[in-house]
């Protein structure tokens, strides 16, 4: 495996397995534990399997993957990796590669692990894979590229949100269904949610992730845990575009409430100009015609503006 040792650093390593292994951005206290662990060397992917492995022994891996067959589980790391499908040739590689580790138990782990490092950290051109033919060369730079700006949009939403990125205090750390409900884990998905090799989805993924922290900072000045469990799991639960709409509405409802309001006030006047213009039968540009005239005329005298309510 031919890789461009300078190309990333341990954080971003760290943030690819997360996505990799669980499709979300890593928490601050797990990245700096992670980070802490020591004697990493991102030039030796054996060493990195290890790291990898330590993923894996969490209940959660294993809950995630349960009951997949090995093909499944390989085409799974890829489109958490990279947002695509495995190709054939690939998928094929690396379900081999599983069945040839049958009865070692990290086998799942160190296969991932051999994935995400390569996805990452290899130099992928025809030179280093003359193997590939040009179609497959461009498909495995998307991955890379897809993977790289996973990992960092991961690490932007542990800068953006610092320790609101951690489980809810009391959060039974083994338990993986726990974990699943929290809103870190869900805050930690929507970071990296339709992030792929495109700069752009990215640059959107930076965005979503600073509407976050601001919806999370204002629920919390609130005091409103439940409101925002309840509003994290309906965006939680929308596609992508009413996602990021959602999180929009949420950050300035009283604007949006005076829009709508004022939207629907202007809707009436003019509904109310209509019916205006529909009765003035006399011409005479006051909503009436001939016979209404000195009913509406009455009724004007002897106030003043102030009851009418333009005041």
């Amino acid at each position: 495996m031919s890789n461009d040792q300078n190309s990333v650093d341990l954080a971003e390593m760290i943030s690819a397995l997360y996505a990799g292994f669980y499709d979300r951005a890593p928490e601050e206290s797990g990245l700096q534990w992670w980070e802490n662990e020591g004697g990493l060397d991102l030039n030796d992917p054996d060493s990195f399997k290890k790291l990898a492995i330590g993923f894996a022994q969490h209940p959660a891996f294993a809950d995630k993957y349960a009951g997949m067959s090995d093909e499944d589980f390989v085409q799974a790391i890829y489109e958490n990796v990279s947002g695509y499908a495995g190709d054939e040739a690939g998928v094929e590689f690396w379900t081999q590669k599983l069945q040839e580790m049958q009865g070692d138990a990290d086998a799942r782990a160190k296969v991932a692990s051999d994935m995400i490092y390569g996805f990452i950290n290899s130099q992928i051109d025809a030179e280093h894979f003359p193997g590939l033919s040009q179609e497959e060369i461009e498909w495995a730079q998307k991955r890379q590229e897809a993977v790289r700006n996973k990992a960092e949009a991961g690490l932007d939403y542990v800068k953006t949100l610092g320790d609101d990125s951690d489980f809810s205090p009391g959060v039974d750390l083994s338990d993986p269904a726990a974990l699943m409900k929290d809103p870190a884990w869900k805050m930690a998905q929507l970071a990296i949610e339709g992030v792929d090799e495109d700069s752009q989805t990215l640059a959107a993924a930076e965005e979503r992730i600073e509407e976050l922290a601001q919806v999370h900072e204002k629920f919390e000045e609130s005091g409103d845990l439940e409101g925002w469990k309840e509003t994290l799991e309906k965006i939680s639960a929308a596609a992508l575009p009413d996602m990021e709409k959602m999180l929009h509405d949420a950050l300035e409802p009283s604007a949006r409430s005076a829009s709508d309001e004022s939207d629907s006030l202007s809707k009436k006047a003019q509904e109310k100009a209509k019916s205006y213009i529909d009765d003035d039968d006399d011409g005479d540009g006051d909503g009436t015609g001939d016979d209404d005239d000195v009913t509406l005329m009455g009724q004007h005298e002897g106030h003043d503006a102030g009851d009418h309510g333009l005041f």
